[in-house]
């Protein structure tokens, strides 16, 4: 048919890992933290942010512009993981989209991104719950190395980009759009996929399905494939 049925059989068929305790509570207390963001942390003599009562700390290391980050806004961003601040360089994301508000990155990459701007960089530090918690995060790449499980994280994060979550009204740029927002989920579901994170790969696919909930799918008649006007 379709395909819409095939791709619904694989992700029923993903292990879906119970979140544990711990990465719910980090979830949740992140998410109010980002409801203060306007407060604005107290910075220490070495210019970390404390963002969380310790739990996650944001160091600036190149100044942004603009706005801050809002919620339910799309955020393009790169960053590398450490055990210590000038530690050897365990994984390293290059160019991801999140969603903010959705709770697919991380608590305190989520947390910390709430409080950047355009085309900063900064050094944040998590404790483990509000990083990848007793799970750990395995490594996707031959260059990479497991994040252990129960381990505090040092992240140094880029904000590249900053886009609407909603589409626009015209009826070419609206389908591009989603063809950009299908292809991202795809991605971010094959990262965690590989890295093995089964409940967040399978929510991936199932917002990726939502984007196009019609069928048959109809393009407007003066776009391509690709997504671009022809």
């Amino acid at each position: 048919g379709d395909g819409k049925g095939e791709t619904r059989h694989f992700v029923s068929q993903l292990p879906v890992a119970m979140a544990s305790e711990d990465g719910i509570a980090g979830q949740g207390e992140a998410a109010e933290e980002t409801e203060k963001v306007d407060e604005g942390p107290v910075k220490d003599a070495d210019g970390w942010e404390d963002m969380m009562d310790g739990k996650v700390r944001k160091r600036t290391v190149k100044v942004g512009k603009g706005d801050a980050v809002d919620l339910q806004r799309d955020v393009l961003c790169s960053f590398d993981v450490r055990l210590s601040l000038d530690g050897e360089i365990l994984q390293r994301r290059k160019n991801i989209r999140y969603r903010i508000g959705e709770s697919e990155a991380i608590p305190g990459l989520e947390l910390a991104l709430r409080h950047m701007f355009l085309g900063e960089e900064a050094d944040v530090f998590c404790i483990s719950r509000f990083a990848w918690g007793p799970a750990g995060c395995k490594a996707a790449e031959a260059q990479e190395k497991d994040v252990p499980e129960d381990t505090d994280v040092y992240l140094n994060v880029k904000l590249i980009d900053m886009y609407p979550a909603s589409p626009e009204d015209d009826s070419q740029k609206n389908w591009a759009h989603r063809v950009q927002e299908l292809e991202w989920r795809r991605t971010n579901g094959n990262d965690h996929y590989r890295r093995r994170n089964m409940q967040l790969a399978a929510r991936c696919y199932e917002k990726g399905m939502e984007v196009f909930p019609e069928t048959p799918v109809q393009a407007p008649t003066s776009v391509g494939l690709s997504g671009k006007a022809a």
